[in-house]
């Protein structure tokens, strides 16, 4: 096919933009982000409750789950990817 040089030439009327697509809040992410807040938040209280080495643990499981879950939003493009060559 050639392109087209005649300066008559205009696109057709029928075609219409395609409708704008609004963003969705991510609700899930940010629950996620509030809930990890509040674990990190609470932090001080269960040191001061249980005691330092508790403290610490849950301060480890907290930024645990923190990575976790970073760590598996990260890897979701490389899986589907994976699954798409796969097919």
């Amino acid at each position: 096919m050639g392109l087209v040089r005649s300066p008559e030439w205009r696109p057709p009327d029928d075609e219409q933009p395609p409708p704008r697509q609004r963003r969705r809040v991510p609700w899930k992410a940010l629950l996620w982000v509030a809930a990890w807040c509040w674990a990190m938040a609470l932090v001080p209280a269960v040191d001061h409750a249980l005691g330092a080495g508790a403290g610490y643990v849950y301060l480890l499981l907290t930024v645990g789950v923190g990575v976790w879950r970073l760590e598996r939003v990260g890897t979701g493009p490389y899986l589907r990817g994976l699954r798409d060559y796969q097919a």
